[in-house]
């Protein structure tokens, strides 16, 4: 038995380099694998967004974003309740290059830097501001249809493009399907080893069951990770925009169907299991680097089932305070209870939506067996308070700060993100919404 153990640590580090693996600690190895872009949703799914409307200039919660619209041309004058929207294609380099031309202050800057969802570095972008969005405008026309038009040559003028009539889907399976005519090609651009290059990707707009309307970039990536002698196909999807700043894999075969064993694709931040009992070897996600359009993958030596936000991982345990009073709070406070965290943002409008469902939840469900707690990210204490004041939540609220620092901790990159915990710690399942939350609930109260 000694020497089947010897033999099996010695394979794991000769593949590896580990140091102080009997430890579990961390290998000092990154790994940049090439993408290969690839149109459509691939079968890692889609990410989708609500098509949100601008801010108001009043709106104290959003005054940042507010500075970094731009002035559009050639709506119909005939479009009753028009909205215009500004998609982001790549989020940090519009805050970069609106921090560059003065709209975007040194503080506030500063506080992006040190936000590790924004990945910024500016290094790696553009100090001249280069078209890394899309505008989109959308209204009631004369027979009072939803009209859209995409500004696809990105000169901010709806004039010489397309109106169109967005078709309605149900938030499920189905919107993963679409036809040619369904897309629109959208001009954008981004910063490349030094040099603006011109892009190009497919959008969706819709109407669905869930929001108003929603958008799509319908483009993965794939790329291909050498262990030994055997070559992993990865699939990647970017959480719906082009810039992959959230980034979940999964492992297809030849075929490109997801290989058994993936319950959830593997997010920023998660682990990554190759190979056999014999040689497996875990990887971490860190995401995508679209400078030099590479998956990046660090390599680590775990011996067992760590802190992670996948399911089956231990929660790691939290301590801080509630937001608006020294009064603490921890994830221990809940010991033996069903504990659901949502990381969430008063800016993120996708979060404010789900909210009137939520409630709902919380109301119906049995407080000695389930809680909920949620964690406020890029977020201040006066902004939280000014929205809490105008639509209250009854369950504890917390900020992600310089102290505590709950976003790092847990290496959220997306909005929203929850998770719900089980009484003996382990994650249970994550990123349930609605229905799928509700459900989820019930059959735990059942058991």
């Amino acid at each position: 038995m000694r020497n089947i153990l010897i033999f099996l640590l010695g394979a794991i580090c000769a593949l590896t380099s580990c140091q102080n693996r009997e430890k579990g600690e961390a290998v000092d190895q990154t790994i940049r694998l090439p993408l290969t872009f690839v149109e459509g949703f691939g079968p890692g799914g889609g990410g989708w967004g609500p098509l949100s409307e601008e801010h108001k200039k009043d709106d104290s919660s959003a005054k940042t974003w507010v500075k970094t619209y731009l002035p559009v041309k050639g709506i119909p004058e005939s479009w009753r309740g028009v909205k215009k929207s500004m998609v982001w294609l790549n989020s940090s380099q519009l805050i970069y290059q609106n921090y560059k031309a003065g709209k975007i202050s040194q503080e506030e800057f500063d506080g992006f830097l040190e936000n590790p969802e924004w990945h910024i570095n500016p290094e790696e972008l553009s100090a001249e501001p280069i078209k890394c969005y899309v505008y989109v405008v959308s209204g009631k026309d004369k027979q009072g249809l939803t009209a859209v038009i995409i500004d696809t040559n990105n000169n901010l003028d709806f004039s010489d493009d397309e109106v169109f009539y967005p078709k309605a889907y149900a938030m499920d399976s189905t919107m993963t399907q679409y036809a040619e005519d369904e897309k629109h090609y959208v001009n954008y651009e981004v910063f490349q080893e030094g040099q603006v290059v011109s892009k190009r990707v497919p959008m969706l707009v819709r109407r669905t069951s869930f929001w108003p309307l929603a958008y799509s970039f319908p483009q993965y990536t794939t790329a291909k990770l050498k262990v030994k002698d055997q070559v992993h196909n990865i699939v990647l999807s970017g959480g719906g925009r082009p810039d992959y700043s959230s980034t979940s894999l999964v492992l297809v075969d030849e075929n490109n169907s997801v290989l058994k064993g993936f319950s959830e694709p593997v997010r920023e931040g998660d682990l990554l299991s190759v190979g056999g009992i014999f040689d497996k070897v875990k990887y971490r996600n860190l995401g995508v680097n679209i400078c030099h359009e590479v998956l990046e993958l660090a390599g680590e030596y775990v011996e067992k089932l760590g802190f992670g936000l996948q399911a089956g991982y231990t929660f790691r345990p939290f301590e801080a305070k509630l937001f608006d009073s020294e009064v603490p709070i921890a994830s221990s406070d809940y010991k033996g209870k069903y504990l659901f965290v949502d990381f969430w943002g008063t800016w993120c409008k996708g979060c404010v939506l789900e909210l009137p469902e939520l409630q709902k939840i919380y109301e119906g469900v049995d407080k000695e067996r389930v809680e909920f707690v949620s964690i406020a990210g890029v977020q201040s204490p006066v902004q939280l308070r000014k929205f809490l004041e105008k639509r209250p939540l009854a369950w504890p609220q917390i900020i992600s700060d310089k102290d505590n620092k709950l976003v790092e901790t847990y290496n959220i990159t997306g909005y929203p993100t929850n998770v719900l915990v089980g009484p003996d710690g382990r994650v249970v399942a994550r990123n349930l919404r609605g229905k799928a939350l509700e459900r989820k609930l019930a059959e735990l109260a059942r058991k």
